[in-house]
């Protein structure tokens, strides 16, 4: 993991000076007011003052110190960021471990395999309800929203995003089989013709690294470019008063009315016009 975050942090500093700064997220546009809320909100009553702010930020801000000297440089912010997408990634991936062994079990029909028959038939359910126009577009709204944002066979869209091959927006039979057929057989490590648990958890746990790679290594380059926004006098480390004054510009920009606290009358105001700024 060291490694990892040593790689992107040498990356994002290497091309720092040519890469323009992105356009800072307004956290106060639409409902990411509440969002604000939900994420600082430390005695958990709907309402965050700027103490309350300011006491959250303090928190982050020695949690990425961990050398403990009143700085946080590239690599310790980097880090700590690194450590909470894992923490938010914990209960998915506990829920996708779940899901997975009930997903076997309910195709091996009690046996210790998934037959290839038993394989197809799955294969040929999920066609007919994609062909037919049974499946939804997307997910119903109100659905846990994922982080890896793993396709399903459950949607339309999960369907061509896992089986539509050239991207040509149509899932005929012949693709869907090709597709399908590899799958099996990639998933089949001894190629004695049927999956056992133990290769039908190895594939889908494949996948899942490959997403939290994909994920981690954009959000990872995300936070790098983040680290020179928040470096205002570029001595490659963030010291409290830099860090806290980042964090209040966002604040203020979240208190709407300006009352010196964030609750729901800013929620329930339009969002002011964006600008330029920094």
């Amino acid at each position: 993991m060291t490694h990892t975050l040593l790689f992107i942090a040498l990356a994002v500093a290497q091309n720092a000076a040519n890469t323009p700064a992105p356009p800072p997220t307004f956290a106060g546009h639409g409902n990411n007011v509440q969002n604000f809320i939900n994420a600082h909100d430390l005695n958990k009553d709907g309402v965050l003052t700027r103490e309350e702010f300011e006491t959250f930020r303090r928190q982050r801000f020695d949690a990425s110190d961990f050398d403990r000297n009143g700085h946080i440089d590239l690599l310790e912010y980097v880090r700590e960021f690194d450590e909470r997408i894992d923490k938010r990634l914990k209960p998915e991936l506990e829920a996708t471990q779940t899901m997975t062994e009930r997903r076997f079990q309910s195709l091996a029909k009690g046996q210790s395999h998934i037959s290839r028959e038993r394989y197809d038939e799955s294969g040929n359910r999920a066609f007919a309800a994609y062909s037919e126009g049974k499946l939804p577009e997307t997910l119903p709204a109100g659905t846990p929203r994922s982080m890896l944002g793993l396709p399903t066979n459950h949607t339309k869209g999960g369907m061509l995003a896992l089986y539509d091959r050239n991207s040509d927006g149509a899932l005929p039979r012949e693709e869907y089989d090709e597709v399908r057929d590899e799958q099996f057989k990639r998933t089949d490590a001894n190629r004695d013709g049927k999956l056992s648990r133990h290769e039908y958890e190895a594939e889908f746990n494949q996948r899942i690294h490959a997403r939290i790679h994909d994920l981690k290594t954009r959000e990872l380059r995300q936070a790098g470019v983040r680290f020179g926004v928040l470096d205002k006098d570029k001595n490659d480390q963030i010291g409290w008063d830099e860090y806290l004054a980042s964090g209040m510009n966002l604040f203020k920009r979240t208190d709407r009315n300006n009352d010196g606290k964030v609750d729901s009358v800013d929620v329930s105001m339009p969002a002011p016009a964006r600008n330029n700024e920094g």
